[in-house]
C-alpha cells in the first residue's frame, strides 16, 4: 500500500486555492526500489524546447520536486545527510539530482539517468496529470532500518508552476525564509515504509551512491593535500586500501568536508587501571566487598570468567592481535586476591561512521567490557561510554553493519565489519546481560 502525501500550501505554509497535489510512494517488493506516484493538477504551462527525458533546468518549469534524505544518526545534524532530489513534469521530462549534505551545490551530482523514463498521462478531462517512476534503491540515500521491517527516509515535496509574478510554489512541509528554498532538510518530515522480509534479506541499502560519493570525497581529500600520484610520490598501497575501505587511517582529512569522530581529550590513560570489579564501573555503581547494593569479589570474578568460557566456546575465529593494539590492554587487573589479565575477546578492521566521515578503525572489545577503537598506526582513538549501570545497547543493521548505542541515547557508534555484524552483536549482549545478573544479584545481597 503506498505512503500518500499532499501539497496544499504555499512554500512558507500559507493557505492557496491550488487544487491539492498528491505524491505516494511504495517499495518494490522484487527490486528494492520507490515507486514514486504523482497525481496533479495540470496548468498547461509550456513545456521545456527539448525532447522528454532528463532535463536539467525542469525546475524552471512546471513540476513537482521531491527530496528524499538519509534518516540522520542520533548523532548527526541533518543538515549532513545525504539526499536525492527528483523532479518530474507533466511532458515526461525528469531530473535527478544528489547531493553529500544540505545544499552543497558546488559538489552536487547532475548526471544521474534514469534506465527507464517516467510513465507520464495527461488527462485534460480532469485537469489533472500523472506520473510513475522507479527510483533504484542505489540511487536512494541510507534509510534506518527497524526491526518491523519499516525503512525510513526524510522527506519533503514541492511543486511548482506558472511564470514570472503568477509563479506559484508550494510545499507539503513549509520552510522559513525570505524566498523559496527548498534545501533545508531541518523541515523534512519521515518517510516511513515497508519492505518484505525476502527485501530487506537480498537488498543492502547501505551499499548506496552515498557511500560510493563518501569514498570518493575521501579519495579527493587524500589528492588534495598532496599525497596522490604526482604530487611527492605515489600513494601507498596500504593507503589506497585505507580510502578504499572508507577513508581515515593516518592521513589527513580535510576539515571541511569531514566531521571529526573521534571523543576528543579521550586517552588510555583516562581509564581505570584497577577495577571494583572486573567490569569498568563509573562513579554510581555499586562497590564491591561490602555496602548496600554489593556484591562480593569472588562473584565478580566468577561471573567474568563464565563470560570469557562462553565466548571462547562460540569458536570465534580472530586474527592475531597485533603488538601496537594489545599493549592498550592491562596486562594485570587485580581483584580481592586474584589477578586477571585484560584480554580481547572480540577485535576486528571496521569502518566506524559519523556524519560524512567513514574511517578505519581496528575495534576492540576486552573481558573487561571496554569497546575501543584505534587507528591503522595502533593509536588509540576513542572508546564507547559503558559501564555495568549504563549499559550499551546494540542494534543489527545489515549483515555487515550494527550499533552500539550509548545509555542516554545520546550517541549512537556506526560500524560496519565486512566480517560479519551478528557476532559483535552476540558477543556484546552476551555482556550486557551478564552485567544486569550482576547488579541483579548485587540488589538481593543487599542487607
Amino acid at each position: 500500500m503506498a505512503r500518500r502525501y499532499a501539497i496544499s500550501k504555499t512554500w512558507e505554509g500559507k493557505a492557496t486555492s491550488t487544487p491539492p497535489y498528491k505524491v505516494g510512494f511504495i517499495i518494490n517488493a522484487m527490486t528494492g526500489d520507490i515507486i514514486l506516484e504523482i497525481d496533479a493538477p495540470y496548468f498547461n504551462d509550456a513545456p521545456p524546447p527539448s525532447e522528454p527525458g532528463k532535463c536539467l533546468n525542469l525546475h524552471e518549469f512546471e513540476a513537482v520536486e521531491v527530496f528524499l534524505a538519509a534518516y540522520p544518526n542520533d548523532d548527526d545534524s541533518a543538515q549532513y545527510s545525504p539526499y536525492l532530489e527528483i523532479q518530474i513534469g507533466p511532458h515526461g521530462h525528469y531530473n535527478l539530482v544528489f547531493f553529500l549534505q544540505e545544499a552543497d551545490f558546488k559538489n552536487m551530482d547532475t548526471s544521474i539517468e534514469l534506465d527507464r523514463a517516467p510513465t507520464v498521462r495527461i488527462n485534460k478531462t480532469t485537469g489533472r496529470w500523472t506520473a510513475e517512476v522507479a527510483v533504484p534503491s542505489f540511487f536512494l540515500p541510507e534509510p534506518a532500518c527497524g526491526d518491523d521491517l519499516s525503512v525510513t527516509w526524510m522527506m519533503n515535496s514541492y511543486a511548482l508552476h506558472g511564470t514570472g509574478e503568477e509563479r506559484e510554489y508550494l510545499a507539503h512541509s513549509p520552510v522559513p525564509g525570505p524566498r523559496p528554498n527548498f534545501h533545508q532538510l531541518n523541515y523534512f518530515v519521515p518517510l516511513v515504509l515497508f519492505e518484505t522480509l525476502e527485501t530487506r534479506m537480498t537488498i543492502d541499502r547501505t551499499n548506496s551512491m552515498a557511500t560510493e560519493k563518501i569514498r570518493q570525497s575521501s579519495m579527493a581529500a587524500y589528492s588534495s593535500m598532496g599525497l596522490a600520484a604526482g604530487a611527492g610520490g605515489d600513494v601507498t598501497s596500504r593507503l589506497i586500501a585505507d580510502v578504499m575501505r572508507g577513508g581515515g587511517g593516518g592521513g589527513p582529512k580535510n576539515p571541511a568536508m569531514y566531521e571529526e569522530d573521534e571523543d576528543e581529550n579521550s586517552s588510555v590513560e583516562n581509564e581505570p587501571t584497577t577495577l571494583k570489579g572486573v567490569f569498568k564501573f563509573g562513579g554510581d555503581s555499586p562497590a564491591v566487598g561490602g555496602g548496600k547494593g554489593a556484591a562480593s569479589g569472588a562473584d565478580n570474578v566468577d561471573m567474568h570468567e563464565a563470560v570469557v568460557k562462553k565466548i571462547k566456546e562460540m569458536n570465534i575465529r580472530l586474527e592475531d592481535l597485533e603488538e601496537k593494539y594489545s599493549q592498550h590492554l592491562q596486562p594485570t587487573v587485580k581483584l580481592l586476591q586474584k589477578s586477571q589479565p585484560e584480554i580481547s575477546v572480540m577485535h576486528a578492521f571496521v569502518t566506524k561512521r559519523k556524519g560524512l566521515s567513514i574511517k578505519s578503525r581496528m575495534l576492540i572489545l576486552t573481558s573487561k567490557a571496554r569497546l575501543m577503537y584505534f587507528d591503522l598506526q595502533g593509536n588509540y582513538k576513542g572508546a564507547v561510554p559503558w559501564s555495568v549501570t549504563k549499559p550499551v545497547s546494540t542494534h543489527l543493521v545489515s549483515s555487515k553493519k550494527f550499533q552500539v548505542k550509548v545509555f542516554d541515547k545520546s550517541r549512537t557508534y556506526h560500524f560496519t565489519d565486512p566480517q560479519g555484524a551478528e557476532r559483535w552483536i552476540k558477543v556484546i549482549d552476551m555482556f550486557t546481560n551478564a552485567q544486569r545478573a550482576y547488579l541483579k544479584t548485587s540488589m538481593a545481597k543487599a542487607p
